[in-house]
């Protein structure tokens, strides 16, 4: 989601870049006396000097800006996961951080080593890594309890700078 923001962004800035040397040709051409070049500002003020802000046309034109706008400020709002988790440092002076898509890979490997889990999924954002494992057998509570534990070990390896609270959700499959 990141880089579709980041796109976005550098969009509406070429598009406003592109609009201002616009406006300020323009402003030049009407300075010399000259037709308007790309923009009909001449009939635009005509249309907004008798429009009323009541009329149909207005409040669509008010309403489609509103809309933009908080599409704009969701998208900058939206809660992302973090690309990377900082790792506590030794001292002060270094900082590490630990890729979070490789250290879901990392996390559903040693999950699939556990006993008793034949396939499984991590998911970490900055507070929470959630564990979701595939049993084979039919007592998931035992399973998930081990995962829980393996999870705990491995974090504690990382030695991530917050300490992540750990979900599990065990699917039991039985073998047919």
């Amino acid at each position: 989601m990141r880089v579709a923001n980041r796109v976005l962004c550098a969009v509406l800035a070429l598009a406003l870049l592109a609009g201002g040397l616009v406006v300020a040709v323009e402003i030049v051409l009407a300075g010399l006396g000259q037709r308007p070049w790309l923009v009909p500002h001449d009939g635009w003020r005509n249309w907004a000097t008798v429009t009323t802000w009541s009329a149909r046309s207005a409040r669509v034109l008010f309403a489609a800006l509103v809309v933009v706008g908080l599409a704009l400020l969701a998208l900058e709002l939206w809660r992302r996961k973090p690309p990377a988790l900082p790792l506590a440092s030794a001292t002060g002076d270094v900082a590490a951080e630990l890729d979070r898509r490789s250290m879901e890979r990392w996390l559903a490997d040693r999950v699939e080593r556990v006993e008793g889990v034949s396939g499984a999924q991590a998911e970490a954002g900055a507070k929470v890594v959630h564990i979701r494992a595939d049993s084979v057998g039919s007592d998931a509570g035992v399973v998930e309890q081990r995962v829980r534990d393996a999870v705990g070990r491995h974090l504690e390896e990382l030695a991530l700078a917050r300490p992540l609270r750990v979900k599990v959700d065990v699917r039991s499959r039985r073998v047919s």
